[in-house]
């Protein structure tokens, strides 16, 4: 697997882009501070575990968890490209446009 880009956060997560097998995906970590912390490590397995049997469209998929490197333990989500809420409301849509996505 191998890191594309790092997404910027502020939360406690690092979250990165990876290419695996020609297709990308979205690891979950925890940024280095937290690392060692167990509680941190437990909720995000946790997270994992009550997320990974949702199917739904309009939800990204949870794939699996799993160590990888360089952010440690890692929920892998398939990854979407796609652009923020906050891009889209600044971009020429109708009112109809905004609330059917809204």
């Amino acid at each position: 697997m191998t890191i594309d880009k790092e997404l910027t956060t502020s939360s406690l997560n690092c979250l990165g882009v990876a290419t695996e097998e020609g297709k990308q995906v979205l690891l979950v970590g925890l940024k280095e501070g937290f690392r060692d912390k167990p509680q941190y490590a437990r909720s995000l397995k946790r997270e994992f575990s009550q997320c990974h049997d949702f199917c739904h469209p309009h939800l990204i998929k949870y794939l699996r968890f799993e160590e990888a490197s360089p952010y440690g333990p890692c929920i892998v989500l398939a990854w979407e490209d796609a652009r923020t809420l906050a891009d889209f409301m600044r971009e020429s849509h109708t009112e109809e446009e905004k609330k059917a996505v809204i």
